[in-house]
């Protein structure tokens, strides 16, 4: 069973823990039928009982190794919030990005392939990140009582085309020599695959050379 909201707390910066059936019912006890499924969250054995919480996590500074021998990708690089629903498309994402990058730069040039790999993606998907977080505070904060059940837009997701209508392989194909000139020169890589305004928002996120 899973219970309690989210805790961001560092002690509680894991992805299971203990939890007590006490703690379910209280969480359920307001619920039409709260008092029905304590008739069975009281007869589960105590150590079935497991708290799974949602942690918001800041975007990383750096998914590269020191040498740019190996680089995190999909949710151990940008764990995202399940209320946007972009975690697996997020990760196939890098995953598309990466392969192309080691395609174009071919096998004695990996490293480079993920250095353009981390400047492609990274502004990209930690806008996303920061997105999911915000839409599941949204949700978990939200007073459910002022909406009208019947009301399409309740649990409307905050994501835009830019997300959805992205092309990762054809836009990696077309950038990847651009970033790898700028690697070569020292020079920053400003990625243009996402809106304007939030590039500017995001400069802190841009990697110095």
């Amino acid at each position: 069973m899973l219970t309690k909201e989210q805790d961001n707390s560092p002690s509680q910066d894991t992805w299971t823990s203990p939890a007590k059936p006490e703690d379910v019912f209280e969480l359920l006890n307001n619920w039409p039928i709260g008092q029905r499924l304590w008739a069975v969250i009281r007869h589960t054995p105590r150590h079935k009982f497991v708290n799974y919480p949602l942690i918001n996590h800041k975007p990383l500074d750096h998914w590269l190794s020191k040498r740019n021998r190996s680089i995190l990708i999909g949710d151990a690089a940008h764990p995202l919030s399940p209320a946007a629903g972009q975690g697996a498309a997020q990760g196939i994402e890098d995953a598309n990005v990466l392969a192309v990058c080691l395609g174009l730069a071919g096998k004695r040039n990996a490293p480079l392939a993920l250095q353009v790999t981390e400047r492609i993606r990274h502004s990209r998907v930690s806008v996303v990140q920061l997105t999911s977080h915000q839409a599941n505070e949204g949700w978990r904060n939200q007073n459910w009582d002022l909406f009208d059940p019947q009301q399409e837009t309740v649990a409307s997701l905050p994501l835009e085309e830019w997300i959805f209508d992205h092309d990762s392989q054809a836009y990696t194909l077309a950038e990847f020599h651009h970033v790898a000139t700028a690697i070569a020169e020292g020079k920053k890589y400003l990625p243009h695959n996402l809106p304007y305004a939030l590039r500017g928002k995001l400069e802190t996120l841009n990697f110095e050379p």
